[in-house]
């Protein structure tokens, strides 16, 4: 198939738009989503260093605890560009089960020094990441932070 055949191909499939291919549209669009997530990403980094906020193509990947910190980035990074809250529609994948914070005894078969370094390192390789999330979300509850 040549590329001729290709671009004609795509122009049949998609004639609502077609006037736009070829015009620097699609580049614009990239630019607006990538600055978009930029925004997204350092408004994530200042609120919590904690959370990592994964990009992969149209999405971000978060720990499901931080669901609605994301969200709350995601509407505010829209706002500030387009002045108007846009109404996103969650997709299945969103839905998350939380399973609140279990008892400190639970999280180790020996007592934790919550600030001794060692002892949270070891934690953290031993322990499912979310009991990790819980742990650190109901220290920050009882002690201020």
């Amino acid at each position: 198939m040549t590329w001729k055949q290709v671009v004609k191909a795509i122009r049949g499939r998609h004639p609502d738009i077609e006037d736009q291919f070829f015009t620097g549209a699609g580049l614009r669009l990239q630019r607006i989503d990538s600055d978009l997530c930029e925004a997204v990403i350092l408004a994530m980094m200042k609120c919590s260093p904690e959370i990592v906020a994964l990009p992969v193509h149209d999405s971000f990947i978060v720990h499901h605890g931080y669901k609605d910190e994301l969200m709350g980035m995601m509407m505010g990074a829209y706002c500030v560009k387009y002045g108007n809250i846009p109404s996103p529609k969650a997709s299945e994948e969103m839905v998350v089960e939380i399973t609140g914070s279990p008892e400190w005894d639970s999280w180790s078969s020996h007592p934790i020094d919550h600030n001794d370094l060692a002892d949270l390192l070891e934690l953290a390789e031993t322990e499912p990441s979310e009991m990790r999330l819980n742990l650190f979300r109901a220290k920050g509850e009882g002690d201020g932070t």
